[in-house]
């Protein structure tokens, strides 16, 4: 019980750091909003890629696209519309909605959850191994 936790624990920064990273390597910055949803993300995408194995991976890349989507919409109404931190603005990207999300980024995020679901693999392998059973 207390492995799982610290896995968890393990998951949630991996999570966050992947989420910086890549804003920092998009961008050049991001924001600490972010570090949290991503960990979130991580987290809800390595349990969920467990329970929907039979599914196919583009069909896991694409659930798992479409989550971090949504993800993305609830963090944004609230750290950019409730608390207007301007953290994000895609209002000038075709295809956004409320200038929190868009297709382009959207269509994005499934194609990198093709990595985050590797990583997600391996992971998985390296804690079976260790003993730890994550199911």
């Amino acid at each position: 019980m207390i492995k799982k936790i610290y896995v968890k624990i393990l998951l949630f920064l991996l999570g966050g750091a992947g989420y910086g990273i890549c804003e920092l390597l998009w961008r050049g910055y991001t924001h600490f909003s972010m570090i949290i949803l991503g960990g979130v993300c991580f987290c809800v995408i390595f349990t969920a890629d467990i329970k929907f194995c039979e599914l196919s991976f583009a069909l896991r890349c694409f659930f798992s696209g479409l989550f971090i989507t949504s993800m993305e919409l609830v963090c944004g109404c609230i750290v950019n519309m409730v608390f207007r931190m301007n953290v994000w603005d895609y209002s000038q990207i075709p295809f956004n909605l409320y200038g929190q999300i868009c297709l382009s980024f959207s269509l994005l995020w499934m194609l990198l959850s093709a990595l985050i679901l590797v990583v997600c693999s391996y992971l998985r392998r390296y804690f079976d191994n260790c003993g730890i059973n994550m199911c």
